[in-house]
């Protein structure tokens, strides 16, 4: 489902579709007939908007790539992380890329993009897959001062 391009970059073949996503509780059904319970998986981040600029399922897990405004330090993007991942804690697979520029998105998979500039932006990965026990929270940034 995934390629690396000539420099290591992330391609992603499959997309589902797109939206605006904001931070909130989620409310998940335990069994057919338990009522729905609300869940709070972990403290909620100060709020910080962000984006899902792509959305898709592997293997009935969940993949997106999101956008947070450049302005955004490194512990908020690590701190939306860590709710983004316990958030879809009942998906088998989480991948999750998280960008501060959309140029830099656009031009993941672009060779002749500057490298220089396309670490700048490509902030953190979430990466997770609950039948081997992987679970990552992981920054990737470089050159970046905030």
């Amino acid at each position: 489902m995934a390629r690396l391009t000539g420099r290591g970059r992330m391609g992603l073949m499959f997309m589902v579709g797109a939206g605006t996503v904001a931070c909130g509780q989620g409310v998940q059904q335990t069994k057919a007939d338990a009522p729905a319970v609300a869940r709070d998986p972990s403290p909620k981040p100060a709020h910080l908007p962000y984006q899902t600029l792509r959305q898709w399922s592997p293997g009935g897990g969940i993949g997106m790539d999101i956008l947070v405004p450049e302005k955004t330090t490194k512990e908020q993007v690590l701190e939306l992380a860590r709710f983004i991942r316990a958030d879809y804690d009942d998906e088998p697979f989480i991948y999750v890329f998280m960008f501060d520029s959309k140029t830099a998105w656009q031009h993941r998979e672009d060779d002749k993009y500057p490298q220089k500039e396309y670490l700048r932006h490509f902030l953190a990965t979430i990466t997770r897959n609950s039948k081997t026990g992987f679970d990552k929270i992981e920054w990737h940034a470089k050159g970046r001062d905030h």
